[in-house]
């Protein structure tokens, strides 16, 4: 299970909370900036990959924090995430080749 939260970079350090959790800091957690990855900018967005307990648990940590991204957002976002490691994977194979 996954959720894609996203919240102005101002308010970037309210994921504070996220890495001092106990059962969402053992979670996949992978965080990325808009731009770069095509979607709104100004922006950054937090993948949670792990457990729905600890995917709901994100959700309450970031209550009035962070927006958790769902239907064809969160599929937007969670293709832009994949398609930006895939790239990187491919720099690296280009380069260690």
């Amino acid at each position: 299970m996954y959720g894609i939260f996203m919240l102005p970079k101002e308010r970037k350090d309210g994921l504070k909370k996220i890495y001092q959790d106990d059962l969402v800091s053992r979670q996949t957690l992978v965080e990325r900036d808009g731009e770069p990855l095509g979607l709104a900018p100004g922006y950054v967005y937090l993948l949670v990959e792990g457990s729905g307990e600890a995917v709901e648990r994100a959700r309450e940590l970031l209550k009035g924090v962070a927006e958790m991204l769902t239907g064809e957002k969160a599929e937007e976002a969670r293709k832009k995430f994949a398609a930006q490691d895939e790239s990187v994977v491919e720099g690296m194979g280009a380069i260690f080749g």
